[in-house]
């Protein structure tokens, strides 16, 4: 995780003439090349980056020499981690993609496809990166090496983290923390609390954004880790800032930069200078302001680091707007526009495009205010629909590789039948005459011919129902509320709505789009069931985690009711079950709760132990259900009612919740008083 405010912008060495480094008395050149790495180590725990570039350079040259693909792989590991470290990104994707052509055992090749993995993510190459990852992921055994497995996961968090996917990057980096506790890890502990810190910061969650990186900050100063204590402090400091803690902050940047300047003397504060620009900017320091904007910027220009032109210049011209200075605050962010074409950065578009309309605004040129204002709203719509391409692209990703696994397998599986099937022919061959073999060959064979014919007739009589089910709900269920939803566009586009009315309409349009994705999911989960079976993967899960995940997603459905939604599962609480199944049911009943709830209700999910059993409640005080309605509730036959906002569904939710339970060795069922709510009840084994 980076330290300031702009990816993929870490610190660059200046440009210099490289030295030579001797190492005394070598026994061979394969000795002198680890003589080298030991040194490079040595030189990166002091952040000597100079010194580490020489020393690398020399350990390459004699290694080119030696051939050893070993030695290739292991000086390679050090230039990936050394161009990463300087934002040569370019750099290392083609040093790490040679070295992870170079056969060596395991641990080595997975440590070059983390750091090849980790290039593609610098440079927003995010499919290429989880495929990578996934790959280093498959050469190891999660048992055997768990801090490796621990720190690829960590890094695949970052990637969901950038796409927007905030759940599953939160619950990677919780899953890190928690290795690195098990452990006792301090090193992994220390970065992966700055990470998630850093997350929450970039969010605005600056509450929780504190508490983590303070941890991060207590165990690094006990264990002296003064990289990622210069990391979380510096994320610290810029935390504060934007909570208005401007002294707390000013002495936050002042112990970051002593800190800098002892453990990186040969690394210019780029980040840092500009960070301790925006917070005089803040204050209204307006002459610190700019002289540390500058200072990064000359830095920046020395290094050709092309994030710190960009938010220099941009500190630059918010300089200007405070002083009134339109026209040089135009000026600067017209220099930043520059840059952002140049290396083509929808977010850095963005910004300086908001930046843009508000100084032209100010100066009374409303043309090219609104010019520059739907360019912003044009690339963020783009950056969307990117991000969405992108997330995609992970999914069929992952997917891949789960069914080459998979393909893998039955392959395996077949190979062993055929043999199997191959000596028993022999034996048979050998044992019986001619003549009786072809017979009894051809009776098996129409038998099982004719069996093969009726199967295969039962399955497409089977494969037609399902279709015919789900053309039935398709054109019902889904094509509603798309109809629904193509009302309100055509409205937005017709009539001359004042803003109050256009963000009522767009928070309704919101909720339907979410009721659309919810009844799709489960149309796919159902299909999925129904076409191509189930595979249960049945593990020990914390309850109470599985339940705040759900209540964190349902919480826009539910605010739009203005519901409570109260988790009250005890977090000691364990239960043996699919976690992705028990997702999907706790999931559809909350939605259910809320679907039939009024305005101001309360929705609440309870669980408690009894007979090995772990019995779920989630519990609303809605409309309930008819006595007459109940007893098809979960079948296929049941029909689905409006809400109490006129809630449309599909029908299938409660039909997916009792087949997905059944199938883990659960129960499920239901209470329920007319106009005074719902309690539905699943029992699943004890963890």
């Amino acid at each position: 995780m980076l330290v300031a405010l702009w990816p993929g912008s870490h610190i660059l060495a200046q440009d210099y003439q490289q030295k030579n480094v001797k190492i005394e008395n070598p026994e061979s050149d394969s000795a002198l090349v680890y003589s080298y790495l030991e040194a490079a180590d040595e030189a990166k725990s002091r952040g000597e980056i100079r010194r580490l570039r020489d020393i690398l350079g020399e350990a390459q040259r004699v290694a080119d020499s030696v051939r050893n693909p070993l030695l290739l792989q292991k000086v390679g590991i050090d230039l990936g981690e050394y161009y990463l470290q300087t934002g040569s990104y370019d750099s290392a994707q083609v040093v790490l993609e040679r070295a992870a052509e170079r056969s060596s055992d395991k641990k080595i090749q997975t440590q070059v496809l983390n750091l090849l993995a980790t290039a593609y993510r610098y440079q927003s190459k995010y499919p290429e990166a989880m495929n990578t990852y996934n790959q280093g992921l498959s050469l190891i055994d999660s048992l055997e090496s768990p801090d490796i497995f621990a720190a690829i996961n960590t890094n695949k968090a970052s990637i969901y983290e950038n796409l927007g996917n905030l759940g599953k990057a939160i619950s990677l980096y919780q899953e890190g923390i928690t290795f690195a506790e098990t452990v006792g890890d301090s090193s992994f502990l220390a970065t992966a609390l700055n990470n998630l810190g850093n997350l929450y910061y970039e969010q605005s969650n600056y509450k929780d954004a504190q508490t983590y990186l303070n941890e991060s900050i207590t165990v690094s100063e006990e264990q002296g880790f003064y990289n990622t204590l210069l990391r979380a402090k510096h994320n610290l400091a810029s935390t504060e800032r934007d909570l208005g803690n401007f002294e707390t902050a000013r002495n936050l940047y002042r112990e970051t930069w002593e800190l800098h300047e002892k453990i990186r003397p040969d690394s210019p504060p780029i980040q840092l200078l500009y960070n301790m620009g925006r917070l005089h900017l803040e204050v209204s320091e307006l002459e610190e302001a700019e002289e540390h904007f500058r200072e990064s910027l000359d830095y920046s220009r020395e290094g050709g680091v092309p994030a710190g032109l960009f938010h220099n210049f941009i500190g630059l011209g918010d300089v200007a707007l405070a002083r009134g200075n339109f026209s040089a605050s135009i000026g600067f962010y017209n220099d930043s526009f520059e840059i952002a074409q140049k290396v083509s950065s929808p977010p850095f578009r963005i910004t300086v495009s908001e930046k843009l309309h508000e100084a032209y605004k100010k100066e009374g040129n409303f043309e090219q205010a609104l010019k520059y204002h739907e360019l912003s709203k044009q690339v963020s719509d783009s950056l969307t629909e990117a991000q969405q391409d992108e997330q995609l692209a992970l999914a069929e990703t992952e997917l891949g590789l789960r069914q080459q696994q998979k393909i893998n397998q039955l392959l395996q599986e077949r190979q062993e039948q055929q043999e199997e099937r191959i000596t028993t022919q022999n034996w048979l061959i050998g044992m019986s005459v001619l003549v009786i073999i072809v017979i009894l060959i051809s009776i098996v064979v129409l038998y099982r011919s004719n069996r093969e014919r009726q199967r295969i007739n039962r399955e497409l009589e089977e494969l037609n129902k399902v279709k015919n089910k789900m053309m039935a709900i398709i054109a019902h269920d889904l094509r509603s509320p798309l109809t629904s939803m193509q009302g309100i566009f055509y409205f937005l586009r017709d009539e001359d709505l004042e803003m109050k009315e256009i963000r009522e309409i767009a928070s309704n349009l919101e909720v339907t789009v979410q009721q659309n994705i919810n009844m799709m999911d489960n149309l796919l989960n159902w299909a999925n069931s129904q076409m191509s079976g189930l595979e249960i993967d049945v593990e020990s899960v914390s309850a109470s985690d599985v339940v705040e995940e759900i209540l964190e997603n349902c919480s826009f459905q539910a605010d739009h009711k203005s519901l409570t939604l109260l988790n009250e599962v005890d977090p000691k609480l364990r239960v043996e079950a699919d976690v992705n199944l028990l997702k999907l049911i706790i999931r559809n009943l909350v939605n259910n709760a809320i679907k039939f709830s009024h305005e101001g209700d309360t929705v609440k999910v309870s669980a408690e132990e009894k007979s090995q059993k772990v019995v779920f409640k989630v519990k609303d005080t809605g409309i309930g259900i008819p006595k007459d309605k109940q007893d098809d509730i979960f079948s296929f036959q049941g029909h689905s009612r409006s809400g109490t906002n006129n809630e449309n569904g599909s029908g299938l939710g409660l039909q997916l919740c009792k087949e997905f339970v059944e199938k883990q060795d659960g129960t499920i069922h239901l209470e329920s008083t007319e106009g005074e709510g719902s309690t539905f009840y699943v029992s699943l084994p004890k963890g």
